[in-house]
This record gives structure tokens, sequence and C-alpha cells, in this order.
């Protein structure tokens, strides 16, 4: 069985500026009207519930909050002088002072907890954040400190620098799906990958997702001029939902079960790097791209070498980048065969030839069986 897997741009961020697609770039000097406030904050492990600390975060009233150095007590402490603000929390708990937190005012999606590459101290944590302007990925960091082993500050001072930067390359380096096989140093045998763990995977799982099945991925793109030496947003030009990466599953590999041996050709991916984790899953490309067993002569992964109109997603005067004009092919036979997290046929409308989707902003991948729906599987044949 052969489905269509649209993946999240929440999944594509690190990877979508790597692309040879058209790309946002943010225009010096330009303040653009949605805004996001961040914060980050080590309250310090020792102090737990330091009203100051819970003072400095009402009074900035970011909409979200990282947190460093957090505890259990200092979890119980937040909880109840900021859930009033921040309704979305969650915690991670670690080794002393390698807390990690998050306190946010708009949904989030856990992703990722990662140990710091050695001689790093602490964890690191991906998290994703649905906020009115897109969903917006947050890697919460807590680097080593200047302190040696010995617990020297003079000798840490000198010592520790290319440990931070090691902790901040290691960080940094988070390329998932990782489809261009030069945008990193490769060992022998590499191939595309993707790693997916937490609700999404369990997501992927329940669809019985597999070998054979297609990935589409889509990012968040706005026309983009050059201006002299600088890029800048086409003033009347919106942003929008395209299509810009695939990749078909060739294998399934739960990380977790690998021996030190095994795939030694990705062991530089994010996902091998986290704890623990039973749900912890690896999706590696095919060797070349089939449907319904006949080859394309298209690898099993890819980008685009552009982004097309017949690339597009969200539809052209659409007001919102999540109001997505599909070929009419989509549209849903029934409740029970539609596009997963889009079985509400309130959703969906025919419009001529096509058929418009008020797309779901929450879910990281959507899941259609092309059984189902033959005709979508000839449009896969004109888009690749």
């Amino acid at each position: 069985m052969t489905r269509t897997l649209i993946a999240s741009l929440a999944s594509l961020a690190c990877l979508a500026a790597c692309s040879s697609a058209p790309r946002t770039a943010a225009p010096e000097g330009e303040v653009q009207a949605a805004q996001l406030k961040v914060m980050t904050y080590n309250v310090n492990f020792g102090m737990a519930g330091d009203p100051s600390a819970h003072l400095l975060i009402r009074d900035e009233d970011p909409d979200v909050v990282l947190l460093q150095e957090t505890t259990p007590a200092w979890e119980s402490a937040l909880r109840e002088t900021l859930s009033d603000v921040y309704p979305h929390m969650a915690f991670k708990h670690c080794c002393g002072a390698g807390g990690l937190a998050i306190l946010s005012k708009h949904p989030i999606d856990p992703q990722e907890y990662a140990r710091a590459p050695k001689p790093g101290w602490f964890p690191s944590w991906r998290v994703l954040v649905r906020t009115p302007i897109g969903v917006v990925q947050t890697l919460n960091v807590h680097l080593r400190p200047p302190v040696s082993d010995s617990g020297s500050f003079v000798a840490g001072y000198f010592s520790t620098p290319e440990v931070r930067l090691t902790e901040i390359t290691s960080h940094s380096a988070h390329l998932d799906p990782d489809l261009i096989a030069d945008a990193y140093p490769r060992e022998t045998g590499w191939r595309p990958c993707l790693g997916q763990t937490g609700a999404a995977q369990g997501h992927l799982r329940k669809q019985q997702v597999g070998v054979g099945d297609l990935f589409l991925f889509f990012g968040l793109f706005r026309d983009v001029e050059k201006q002299g030496r600088r890029w800048q947003f086409v003033k009347q030009a919106r942003p929008f939902h395209g299509l810009w990466g695939w990749l078909q599953i060739g294998e399934v590999y739960r990380i977790d079960e690998l021996s030190d041996s095994d795939l030694r050709w990705a062991r530089y991916h994010p996902h091998f790097h986290g704890q623990p984790d039973g749900g912890n899953t690896l999706y590696v490309a095919s060797e070349a791209l089939q449907f319904e067993g006949r080859p394309t002569g298209l690898a099993g992964a890819g980008v685009f070498g552009g982004l097309e109109e017949r690339q597009r997603l969200t539809a052209p005067d659409a007001a919102s980048t999540t109001q997505w004009r599909l070929p009419g092919c989509f549209y849903p036979g029934s409740v029970d065969t539609a596009m997963s997290f889009h079985g509400n046929l309130a959703r969906w409308s025919r419009d001529g030839e096509y058929c418009t989707l008020k797309s779901a902003s929450r879910g990281q991948e959507f899941v259609l069986d092309t059984i189902e729906y033959p005709g979508v599987v000839s449009w896969l044949r004109e888009i690749l």
C-alpha cells in the first residue's frame, strides 16, 4: 500500500533554508506586523520559587519563556504562580542543574530531548510552539559554564570555550529531514532520512505508515527581491505554504533497538543523541522512487529545483496560509477516508477542478491513503 504523507512545516524549519527553493529572507531594519516575544532565563536550581523570578516574567510578559536549571520544586512554584498566564507548560528534570522548562501562552508540542555532546554537561530540548504567526521551532539549551572538570573557574575560563562551540554546533545542526547529500560531511553509505518521535510518531504508527509510503515536505515561503546589497520581502507578496521535498520510505528503524555497529553512517543524526525513547524512529529513503511498483527515474528522496505554482498549497488569494487549494482528487469521499486530521468535512469545499481545505494548524503529519484516491497518484507523477 502506498500512501501520501504531507509532513508539516514544523518538521522542516531547519532544512528549508538549505533547499534551492525560494526562501524567506528578513530584510534589515524592517519590523513585521506579527511578532512573538521570547524570554530565556536561567533561574538557578538552588533558588526554587525565588519571587523576583516570577515577578520579572510577569512584568516582561513574553509569549514564550525558556527556562534552565529548573527542578521539581521550581516546577511546583511556577505552576502555582504563573499558570494563569501560561496555560501550556512542560518540564524535564535532570542531573541537578540540568533541568529545562518551557512556559507558553500558545499550544506546545515537545520534540527531541538530547544529551549534551561530550564534554558538555547539560541536555537540550526542542519544542514546537503553535503561535498566531505559525509554528515556531524553539531549542532550549544550557551550555556548559566556564568551570573545569575539577571545579576551577580559572582553568575553566581557558579550557571550556571549545566545549561550548562543540555544544552549539551539535545543537544547531539539526538536519531533519536530511535530504541534501552535500549539506553536511557524510560517512560512506549515507542515505536521506527523517527522524520522528513523540506524538507525531505515535500518529504515524497508528496510521500504519511504513515501507513504500511517501513523505511530501512543505514549508512557509514568501517572495523576496534584492534591493542593492540586501534581500527584502516583496511588499505586496503574502506568505504561503509550498512543497519543497520528498522521501519515499525504504527502511524503518527503532533507534533504541539498534546495536552500536548498526547504521554507523547515521550516527551524526540528532535522533541518535537523545535520551532512551522506545518511540524514537528513523525513516530511511528508498534508493529510487517508485509508484505502484514501477520506477519513476527519480531518487527515493530529494528537493525540488525551484518552487513552481503546481507545488503551492496555499490558495492564491487566501487570507491565511492554512487555506489550501488542492487538486479535486483530494476531496474526501467520506469521513473515514479523508486525510488525517481533516475528517471534518466542513473544512472542505469544491472549487471547479480544485478543492479548498482549511488545513489543520496542529498536526505534524497528515496521512492520505492513495488506494482510496488514485487521482492523487497521477498528481504526484506530475509534480515530482
